[in-house]
């Protein structure tokens, strides 16, 4: 599993595969894990994981049902960066992540960047294509949508 440190304490990337990837996570210093998947997948394949960060571990599990289809609405967005920014002022680290840590991860950081650290949209939709974001959002008008989204927004 490949985790990238974003800034101080907020990392991102692939969903963990299993109880090693949560104990490196932990290892890091990281006691938050937001994840961000569409209910599906999550029910079926990280039940698991879940239970075992928070049981066994004693960390917090945060979910955020997010589509990998239709572009997030702007509450979903703006949820996501709220616990990133609460994650980035508390005492552990917070790991985002969804299936290939690329994709919805890498929308949720470009507004986080937007909104919170006052980047301009094209730098941090430039920053989430650095990270491997799948030519097939492109083609689903991803990119457009976001700019168009925060085309008059400035950070917080």
């Amino acid at each position: 599993m490949k985790i990238f440190l974003v800034e101080e304490k907020i990392y991102r990337g692939e969903n963990p595969q299993g109880y090693d990837d949560l104990l490196r996570l932990r290892d890091r210093g990281i006691d938050k894990w937001l994840h961000i998947e569409n209910g599906f997948q999550r029910l079926f394949r990280w039940a698991f994981g879940a239970q075992d960060w928070q049981v066994r571990l004693g960390c917090e599990y945060l979910f955020m049902p997010f589509s990998n289809i239709r572009f997030p609405q702007q509450y979903v967005l703006e949820w996501c960066a709220r616990r990133i920014e609460l994650a980035a002022r508390s005492q552990g680290g917070i790991y985002v992540c969804c299936k290939h840590g690329k994709d919805r991860t890498g929308v949720t950081f470009a507004y986080w960047r937007v909104t919170r650290c006052g980047w301009a949209p094209e730098r941090a939709w430039a920053e989430a294509q650095s990270y491997g974001m799948h030519k097939f959002y492109l083609w689903m008008g991803w990119e457009k949508k976001f700019l168009s989204m925060l085309k008059n927004k400035k950070g917080v």
